[in-house]
């Protein structure tokens, strides 16, 4: 199963979340903000670890770093870790926005358990 980093400032999403992705086999590491992502991230190329991440689920909004600076960051550093984004509803524009910094999908809140399934098994086919 899949090794999967979420990032979101709202607790009751993340527990959720691990809740949902847990039971369903996934490791799950938790963030509330941006800059704990990209401190994963960071531990996750240093040499000596383990912590590679299958996927990467994220909220646009949060405290201190945003999701906008996380996606930047990862295709400024050509990162390759597939990316959900989760957000409340964006318009056409910002979604567009979403995906040309490089997430593979974008579900707005609130969604379901099958939607997020859904599209994990398009970007993780062997989980």
């Amino acid at each position: 199963m899949a090794r999967i980093l979420v990032a979101d400032d709202q607790y009751s999403v993340q527990l959720w979340l691990e809740h949902i992705l847990t039971q369903a086999g996934h490791r799950v590491e938790l963030a509330y903000n941006g800059r704990e992502v990209l401190d994963y991230l960071k531990l996750e190329h240093a040499p000596t670890t383990s912590l590679a991440f299958d996927l990467l689920i994220t909220d646009i909004t949060m405290p201190d770093l945003d999701g906008y600076h996380v996606l930047k960051h990862l295709k400024d550093t050509n990162m390759l870790i597939p990316v959900i984004v989760i957000t409340v509803h964006r318009d056409a524009s910002d979604v567009q926005e979403i995906k040309r910094l490089g997430a593979k999908a974008v579900l707005n809140k609130p969604f379901s358990k099958y939607q997020l399934f859904e599209v994990l098994e398009s970007l993780l086919p062997d989980s």
